[in-house]
């Protein structure tokens, strides 16, 4: 990832580690080889925050244009956006 990463978390499973930088680029990648699995571009305007859930293969990240979304943590399918309301 290019920039600052502002929060990563393994997705579980034998799923990939997911990373989220400054710049709002979800990655993921191999936790065995290293390799990335996938890249995003979650965020216009910069990625602040993300959690993830092994159990349901979710991955939920926010940005600072006030979006939440939800992704497929195995492969990167964006499944729902969720307009958090007004950025700060």
């Amino acid at each position: 990832l290019e920039g600052y990463v502002t929060a990563a978390e393994w997705v579980g499973g034998g799923g990939p580690i997911v990373a989220l930088s400054i710049e709002g680029v979800l990655a993921a990648l191999d936790p065995s080889s290293g390799a990335e699995v996938y890249r995003r571009a979650a965020h216009q305007t910069g990625g602040t925050t993300l959690a993830a859930n092994p159990a349901a293969d979710l991955v939920a990240t926010g940005g600072q244009d006030g979006v939440v979304r939800l992704w497929r943590g195995s492969d990167g399918t964006l499944l729902r956006e969720l307009d958090a309301g007004q950025v700060w």
